[in-house]
């Protein structure tokens, strides 16, 4: 059986790490699949351990990996590491922008040096192709979705945000949405799940809106929330193919969302509010359009009926990894 080893820099509740947690099981049908952390285990626990048993695992027990899979910049130089002692390296590359001076390193380096790349959308593949002359596969970020839909009228939230405290995630536009939309409308419903560490963010204090804040939760529980909100809002202003957007069309949710990276090449104006900049216009104008909609039941209807047509079309992750790993390792 083929022996791969996913290294990443810890389990968290991000996109790339709820992708590997939910193929572990599947992964592990076909391939002995181990996933290998820098920073420490984390959460949830699927067996993963600290990348020095991979080294012991290597080096002294000889297990030895047909394959080794890095993804996120900090576990791309262990990749680079390995291949130096003639282990095949294959770097995966989860967004369409670099954060930093030292994630742009990384990837460009790793980018050139893996035996090949791999994306989580087509529009993390033209980032890659612009530095990289290496092969590419696209491995999308999307699991099919096998929970009912909840009706639009019996959803108890009105809007949820879903994704990591960090400033590329732009929570100061979605504050300022949620004040514009509190400002007119009473009674309405958010519901914000941060992953990360905890911080303090200025929430709008009035009794105008009811604000539920939650940290590092399960995808389980993540995708009953999606289920049960009608608007997911996102306005980020980086991202690959954007796991939890997804996840939020597959559950029945109307996006809210700036179309950045994959993102613009499976919504539309059709399914989504789109907010195509930053501006105070933009956010003004995305406030007219959902309160002309938020209570025309039929509306939402249509643009969650599209937005589900839509994303059903996709190809699935775990097809994806396993085709292509069968592919290019000629089993």
């Amino acid at each position: 059986m083929l022996k791969i080893a996913h290294i990443i820099p810890m389990m968290n509740y991000g996109g790339v790490e709820v992708a590997i947690q939910k193929s572990y099981k599947d992964l592990n049908k076909n391939f002995e699949y181990k996933v290998f952390t820098i920073k420490k285990t984390g959460f949830p626990y699927i067996n993963q351990k600290s990348f020095v048993f991979l080294i012991y695992d290597i080096f002294i027990s000889k297990w030895t990996p047909d394959l080794i899979i890095t993804s996120l910049w900090w576990s791309h130089p262990l990749g680079l590491f390995f291949s130096l002692f003639g282990y095949r390296w294959y770097a995966f590359f989860h967004s369409s922008k670099s954060t930093h001076i030292f994630d742009y390193i990384s990837t460009y380096i790793s980018s050139k040096l893996s035996d090949r790349c791999l994306t989580d959308s087509s529009e993390t593949e033209k980032y890659i192709k612009k530095i990289s002359k290496n092969e590419i596969d696209v491995i999308p970020f999307v699991f099919k979705n096998k929970k009912s839909i909840v009706p639009i009228d019996k959803r108890k939230y009105d809007f949820i945000f879903v994704g990591r405290l960090i400033k590329e995630k732009r929570i100061d536009l979605l504050l300022n949405l949620a004040k514009k939309i509190s400002n007119e409308l009473s009674g309405l419903k958010f519901v914000f799940i941060f992953s990360g560490k905890k911080k303090s963010i200025k929430i709008l204090k009035n009794n105008q809106a009811k604000f539920t804040i939650i940290y590092n939760i399960k995808n389980e529980k993540v995708i009953d929330y999606l289920r049960n909100s009608k608007f997911y809002i996102h306005l980020a202003d980086r991202e690959g193919m954007s796991m939890s957007t997804i996840e939020s069309i597959q559950s029945g949710c109307i996006p809210v969302i700036r179309p950045v990276g994959e993102i613009k090449n499976y919504v539309n104006a059709k399914t989504s509010i789109i907010i195509n900049d930053d501006s105070e216009n933009s956010i003004e104008n995305a406030v007219k359009k959902i309160l002309k909609i938020i209570f025309n039941e039929k509306k939402l209807k249509e643009m969650q009926r599209l937005g589900l047509m839509n994303v059903s079309q996709l190809p699935s992750y775990i097809d994806s990894l396993e085709s292509k790993i069968k592919c290019r390792l000629n089993i």
